[in-house]
């Protein structure tokens, strides 16, 4: 959840805000401790993925998030750059999109929604483009 929850906002987030999202019922300090905890078990699992200091959180610079690729194909697509790679993918299928299924917390069903609607955006662009043709 927590790899989830830096990767949705962007990549970086304040510690703060994560635990107090991801860890909504109690205390501040609960909350903080149960984010040191998962990041613990995510070092002592091996996942090496986020940099941490004192007030945030951040994936790693070379680390490849399906959703931003998503989002660059999509860009690509609503700007008119789209590559003859891009135009082919029949990648970002419906199912494809269901990101992190069976999870309900609110800051996941907004970002699926945004998704959803990005991806939507990009096909209608292309539409555009095919029904030009």
């Amino acid at each position: 959840r927590l790899l989830a929850f830096v990767a949705l906002n962007g990549g970086r987030v304040e510690r703060r805000h994560a635990a107090g999202t991801l860890w909504p019922s109690g205390d501040d300090l609960r909350a903080a401790g149960n984010l040191r905890s998962a990041l613990w078990r995510l070092k002592a699992a091996g996942i090496d993925l986020l940099d941490s200091d004192k007030f945030a959180l951040a994936m790693r610079e070379h680390t490849v998030v399906d959703l931003y690729v998503l989002y660059g194909w999509a860009g690509r697509l609503i700007g008119g750059t789209a590559t003859a790679q891009d135009l082919s993918a029949l990648k970002w299928r419906t199912d494809a999109l269901d990101r992190l299924p069976g999870w309900y917390d609110d800051w996941v069903l907004l970002e699926r929604e945004r998704v959803r609607q990005r991806r939507l955006h990009a096909l209608e662009e292309r539409s555009r483009e095919l029904a030009r043709v």
